[in-house]
């Protein structure tokens, strides 16, 4: 059947041809276009060059500490001063930038690894799967992380790296119940 098309020429019975749907934006160019955005991944990028560019920035080292210069201040090469052991407080902060980034990779990435397949898996299968990855996601948020932490490494034995997976095992039920919620609705 034919439907008329009142901006066609040839009059009734032409075929009404409709327009494909415009692309979605590709995702860095939305992100481009909000400045909040732009600055916070500038920001990350600085702070990340920074961090592992440590070597190169100063020669300062982060651990050996100068009685003479507790509490000391600004000077050349050193532009943040010393704390109150001697230490060069620009150096600590660049190379335990190092620290923390790998760190808080090392929990995103086991939340990830945790949350999302479980969260598909969930969300596609529903039924007692679904019931009971919930239940255990629903426990693991209802109990403080701190004294999940705290027990690990009591047990285990005290490492940034063990310290940062539980932390992204405690993440994962984040993780699992926004995927489970994506593919559900």
């Amino acid at each position: 059947m034919t439907i008329p098309d009142p901006n066609s020429a040839v009059g009734l019975g032409a075929p009404v041809a409709h327009a494909a749907p415009a692309k979605r934006d590709h995702v860095l160019r939305r992100l481009l276009r909000d400045p909040v955005a732009v600055v916070s991944i500038v920001t990350l990028i600085i702070i990340t060059i920074a961090s592992f560019g440590a070597a190169f920035i100063t020669d300062a080292s982060p651990v050996d500490p100068a009685l003479a210069n507790t509490l000391g201040a600004r000077e050349p090469g050193h532009p943040l001063g010393f704390d109150g052991v001697g230490r060069d407080i620009w150096a600590r902060l660049l190379y335990g930038g190092q620290v923390t980034l790998v760190g808080a990779a090392i929990a995103v990435a086991v939340a990830v690894a945790i949350g999302v397949p479980i969260g598909l898996i969930a969300g596609y299968r529903k039924g007692l799967f679904d019931g009971v990855s919930s239940w255990i996601a629903n426990l693991l948020m209802a109990i403080p992380a701190i004294l999940v932490l705290l027990v690990v490494l009591s047990s285990v034995g005290q490492s940034t790296n063990t310290a940062m997976v539980v932390f992204g095992v405690l993440m994962a039920p984040g993780v699992f119940r926004l995927v489970r919620a994506s593919v559900v609705g």
